[in-house]
């Protein structure tokens, strides 16, 4: 049986601050692939429901540019991806492609839907040239 005591420290806690971001990639096909394809494999892999899921970031967790270039060239079709801006939705002075990372604070969290209707919950661009 064990007796546990609770340190006498308050601990204040607060709603999380969603930070909505606006990556932009442009991504090459090989011969034999269509854009087409290749960007609908592009935009579903970034999508909230794969490496932008809620439960893929959690508080004050910085975003790293190397997570991004190895999805992307995980997807099939993707000779080459370059990512060409990656900051906080609106905010151009927070662009992380030259630090490689981008930093939120600790009570702050990733978040990217790009859902055309819900614009200000963050936008990914993402242009595929080559291919077919």
């Amino acid at each position: 049986s064990g007796v546990y005591w609770l340190a006498a420290r308050d601990v204040a806690l607060g709603e999380p601050v969603y930070v909505p971001i606006e990556p932009d990639m442009t991504a090459c096909a090989p011969p034999g692939h269509t854009r087409a394809d290749v960007l609908a494999a592009l935009r579903d892999v970034f999508s909230a429901r794969d490496f932008f899921h809620p439960d893929n970031f959690t508080f004050g967790t910085p975003l790293y540019l190397s997570r991004i270039y190895a999805a992307a060239q995980a997807v099939p079709g993707v000779a080459h991806v370059d990512v060409t801006a990656l900051r906080r939705q609106g905010r151009p002075d927070t662009d992380a492609v030259d630090s490689g990372e981008l930093r939120i604070g600790p009570r702050e969290i990733l978040r990217l839907d790009n859902d055309p209707n819900f614009a200000e919950r963050g936008v990914l661009r993402i242009r595929v040239g080559g291919g077919k």
